[in-house]
């Protein structure tokens, strides 16, 4: 079990969420799963959340060269580019 910390870049925002995850397969969706959007409701609905998430189950992530536990991707929401970055931030022992 870890800390994940993952970045999300849409639509001109960025947004930031963390979650404790046992794997970095699993990790965008706990992360997701406890995004807070209430601020949001012009950009991101809960309808948009469910699709997100269905969206990462085909997702493969993508692990960026020369780092250690960061990890990168992308789906079509709306029409536009969600991209996300997930880093281990902290390994629970």
């Amino acid at each position: 079990m870890g800390l994940y910390t993952l970045i999300i870049e849409y639509d001109g925002g960025t947004y930031v969420m963390q979650a404790y995850a046992g794997s970095s397969k699993t990790a965008p969706s706990a992360c997701i799963k406890q995004w807070d959007i209430r601020d949001l409701k012009d950009i991101i609905t809960e309808q948009d959340k469910s699709v997100i998430l269905e969206l990462l189950k085909a997702e493969r992530l993508i692990a960026l060269s020369h780092t250690l536990n960061v990890w990168c991707g992308s789906v079509v929401l709306n029409n536009k580019s969600l991209i996300f970055n997930l880093i281990l931030t902290d390994k629970q022992q």
